[in-house]
């Protein structure tokens, strides 16, 4: 039984990626996407993981954050958005949103809390024993058999159109 899943430390690691240019609503952006990795540990020995945005201003708020959610409890979700707020103490400027050129109704609290939330989810998840779909109220899919997923079976093959 899982008894001890407080947060004893959170990594963040930004990554590039190759971005083509694409034109959408908020114009072209290129030639890299710029992304977080948020990995959280527990004292129980649980990982969790999210991902965000990582501009400049973006992973110093997830900093701060990360500071601030360190010794709670990953089921404690609102008292960690109260305190993920606290720590920005108004740093909700549109520098370093995270979306930047983005039209956004979100405050900048909601857009650094979410990454840490999924990575509470996710050791939630995995002290249940459960996919995190299931703590949201079930899968939303059927989980789904490729056409063609039998041993020997190729859509190109003669056997196939047997």
């Amino acid at each position: 039984m899982t008894t001890d899943l407080r947060i004893t430390g959170v990594r963040i690691t930004p990554v590039a990626f190759r971005d083509p240019a694409l034109l959408n609503a908020v114009g072209v952006h290129e030639p890299f996407a710029l992304r977080a990795v948020v990995e959280m540990d527990t004292a129980e020995g649980l990982a969790g993981l999210g991902e965000t945005y990582a501009d400049e201003g973006h992973l110093r708020r997830l900093r701060a954050a990360a500071d601030a959610v360190t010794g709670m409890d990953v089921h404690a979700l609102r008292a960690m958005h109260r305190k993920v707020a606290s720590a920005l103490a108004g740093d909700d400027g549109p520098e370093g949103s995270g979306l930047t050129g983005m039209i956004t109704t979100s405050s900048a609290a909601d857009r650094v809390f979410s990454p840490f939330e999924v990575a509470c989810l996710d050791i939630q998840g995995k002290a249940a024993g459960r996919p995190v779909s299931d703590l949201l109220g079930g899968a939303a899919t059927s989980p789904r058999r490729p056409a063609c997923s039998s041993p020997g079976c190729a859509p190109w093959s003669s056997s196939a159109s047997a």
